[in-house]
């Protein structure tokens, strides 16, 4: 009994306005949660494996993309759109104050002065913590 006495007491001193705006904040607070996971959802491919890009190429990683890793990804599908760089892999460290660039263009100085230089604007981080390599096999 004593929750309903507790509720009739604040709904009393509550105007049928305030409790509207109330029960409608609650609802986008449920519906903006519903929706997140529906978005994250959408971005697993249909067999459950991987995700796919914006170029439509599939990422079979077997690594975790949640969370941290999701910047990880965002800023490989960014470095794969640009001309010259081709395919790569990049590695963030936890607290963003290191980067490594696996690509195909890696070889090429200018190439490789862009990828420092985007890396360094996007993480506020000095040159000498981009590492950029060569991918293998190309």
């Amino acid at each position: 009994m004593k929750i309903k006495e507790s509720f009739d007491r604040l709904t009393s001193n509550l105007s049928p306005g305030i409790i509207l705006m109330l029960f409608v904040g609650i609802l986008l607070l449920i519906l903006s949660n519903s929706l997140d996971n529906k978005a994250s959802k959408s971005r697993v491919n249909d067999s459950g494996t991987g995700i796919r890009s914006l170029t439509g190429k599939e990422d079979n990683n077997s690594w975790d993309r949640s969370g941290e890793n999701a910047t990880e990804e965002r800023f490989r599908i960014l470095l794969e759109s640009i001309e010259g760089i081709g395919e790569c892999q990049v590695m963030l460290s936890k607290d963003m104050t290191g980067v490594c660039i696996v690509c195909e263009g890696a070889d090429n100085s200018e190439t490789a002065k862009e990828i420092r230089n985007i890396s360094m604007a996007l993480f506020d981080i000095p040159a000498h913590k981009v590492m950029i390599v060569k991918l293998k096999g190309v």
